[in-house]
């Protein structure tokens, strides 16, 4: 991972932010796992791994874990990932959670696949080799669940103990409320708009692009709406799709947000002397200014696009 500025690596150690494969549901803060598996009853399958040079990770990645079957099979356990990545550089407390993981279940290989219960108590390790497929690896691993784990306390069996039945079936993870989309500019472009200043800037040295930093009041102000009707053409979705990271930086008079955003947002404002809204600042992927977009200059979309490709020509 690019090496993060001062004052927004401090913004990352006060939101928290864990390094995850948010999209599959991989989970990196040990405590947080623990106490969600306490509370559901349902055990802890820890994936021990080299995300980004392992060729039997990227393999079972593929192979099972991307499959449906999967997916529904794994709504009744939580998932925690300990990865050793060799091109991404993981935060120290992150990094050594997992070396901690790794000596503390004495395992070498990877990828490695354990079944544990909320206070780290061993099921199992889930075998696997090559020729499995999704059905053979998810019956190996019911088998190990039903033998060794208890759903009514949520912990493992003692040794030689009788299996216990499952009173209901597995609680499943609850998706939030649908909410009705907002006329603003993460829902107008049609693409994803990071609003944590950490994740974007991760993202965009994953994939190798440049953060666009939007520094707007989304719910006032012509400026901001005039801008807004630049991220809903064609011309800046076709180009931001292909190049860029998106991050929005919103002070917003009637949208309530939470402390933590809000104290972000005032420090990325002071961090990159942000004064009038709305405002654009292109960043590289360690959070150094690039380029800006001059607020003053009215532009057609097709030339405002045209424009801040010329700004970020050569850099």
């Amino acid at each position: 991972m690019p090496r993060i500025s001062a004052p927004l690596l401090a913004i990352f150690l006060f939101l928290s932010v864990g390094q995850a494969w948010a999209a599959d549901e991989w989970g990196t803060d040990l405590k947080r796992i623990e106490a969600e598996a306490q509370r559901r009853r349902v055990p802890i399958l820890l994936l021990i791994t080299g995300s980004d040079w392992c060729p039997y990770c990227m393999w079972i990645k593929k192979a099972i874990f991307a499959t449906p079957e999967f997916k529904r099979w794994s709504k009744g356990v939580v998932r925690l990932i300990a990865d050793f990545p060799r091109k991404t550089k993981l935060p120290k407390k992150l990094s050594l959670q997992n070396t901690t993981l790794q000596k503390r279940y004495k395992t070498k290989s990877y990828p490695t696949l354990l079944l544990l219960d909320y206070k780290g108590a061993l099921l199992g390790d889930v075998k696997y080799v090559k020729q499995d497929n999704k059905t053979k690896w998810l019956a190996r691993a019911n088998a190990l669940i039903e033998a060794r784990f208890n759903p009514r306390t949520g912990l493992a069996l003692a040794p030689g103990a009788k299996p216990v039945k499952r009173r209901a079936a597995p609680e499943p993870i609850k998706a939030p409320p649908p909410s009705k989309p907002k006329k603003d500019a993460r829902a107008a472009t049609g693409k994803t708009w990071f609003v944590k200043a950490p994740e974007a800037l991760d993202e965009a040295g994953r994939t190798k692009r440049k953060v666009l930093a939007l520094f707007t009041c989304s719910d006032r102000g012509a400026a901001s709406k005039s801008l807004q009707t630049v991220l809903e053409s064609d011309a800046f979705k076709s180009w931001a799709d292909k190049e860029l990271i998106l991050l929005e930086i919103d002070f917003p008079v009637r949208k309530r947000q939470s402390p933590r955003l809000k104290l972000q947002n005032v420090k990325l404002k002071q961090e990159y002397h942000v004064g009038r809204l709305p405002e654009v600042v292109f960043l590289s992927a360690d959070g150094k200014v690039i380029a800006r977009v001059s607020k003053k200059t009215k532009l057609e979309p097709g030339e405002w696009v045209k424009a801040a490709k010329a700004s970020l020509k050569g850099r």
